[in-house]
């Protein structure tokens, strides 16, 4: 990373015009900050960092959807929302068919309890990406925040039936259901999320080290850092898994998504629109 924020830098010293080389080194200050979304323990001056070399590129790319986005996201590693939601505000008027940025906004919304704006938020993303897992969790959680319990198990379960290994939406089920007294229900998913929470991430790489032609393996690997937040880790293993079984669908939305988290909006839309593609051409060769 050190090297990779000098290179930029470098770069930048000799032509300040390049929008796209800001974009990246906010970036990069980003991942070297170790700032997951919303996180209280991170680096404040690389944060800092960060929204200044993407308000930069933001200053010379006003039209760039992908550019106003990531400011959104660096803002919100800092916990100003309101900023935050305003760049997002900015990215879906350039990109109104762009998703993530309508998902973040979706999340500050629930997060100021205004429950109302970020269902319609979600639904949205839903409309234009209706087989992401992680936005049917993100729509469940906030209708059990807002008391919807028979919506929110509904989601929750469209969110485990496009991945069984969303570790969060078997947590949410199960608040869910104990929240209604289904209590055997809700213990069955709990045991699930503890034995995925408890993932030894030692042992999933020792697993891929001795199987390294198994895309699986890479895969289950992968899974395991995005949970973490280790996103750079993830990548590398979903594009890994990926070389060894290109037609995989599932793999290729994970990789937008370990994308998007990190703030990589183009990279994450070619991957889900590449997943799209694959599973489109299954269903048909199915029929």
């Amino acid at each position: 990373l050190a090297e990779a924020a000098h290179a930029f830098e470098a770069s930048l010293r000799l032509d300040p015009s390049r929008a796209e080389a800001y974009d990246k080194l906010g970036l990069v200050y980003t991942e070297q900050s170790h700032a997951p979304l919303g996180a209280a323990m991170a680096d404040q001056d690389q944060l800092a960092a960060a929204v200044e070399a993407h308000r930069q590129a933001v200053e010379l790319a006003p039209d760039n959807g992908t550019y106003q986005h990531n400011l959104g996201m660096a803002y919100e590693r800092q916990r100003k929302y309101d900023q935050a939601a305003a760049q997002y505000r900015e990215a879906l008027k350039l990109s109104p068919e762009f998703a993530y940025p309508r998902h973040r906004l979706g999340m500050i919304y629930s997060r100021n309890r205004e429950y109302a704006e970020a269902i319609e938020q979600h639904e949205q993303t839903l409309r234009i990406e209706p087989d992401n897992s992680l936005f049917h969790y993100a729509l469940g959680a906030v209708y059990a925040r807002s008391q919807a319990s028979a919506a929110a198990i509904a989601e929750f379960q469209k969110a485990i039936a496009l991945d069984a290994h969303n570790t969060e939406a078997h947590y949410g089920l199960a608040s869910a259901y104990l929240k209604q007294g289904r209590r055997k229900d809700g213990e069955r998913e709990m045991a699930i999320f503890r034995s995925q929470r408890e993932g030894n991430v030692e042992d999933l790489e020792r697993s891929a080290a001795l199987a390294p032609d198994n895309p699986q393996a890479h895969a289950e690997l992968a899974r395991q850092y995005f949970r973490e937040a280790r996103y750079l880790r993830a990548i590398k293993e979903y594009k890994r898994a990926i070389a060894l079984a290109p037609a995989n669908a599932d793999y290729h939305r994970r990789l937008g998504d370990a994308y998007a988290n990190q703030g990589r909006s183009k990279e994450a839309r070619e991957q889900i629109e590449i997943s799209r593609k694959l599973t489109r051409r299954s269903k048909e060769t199915a029929d």
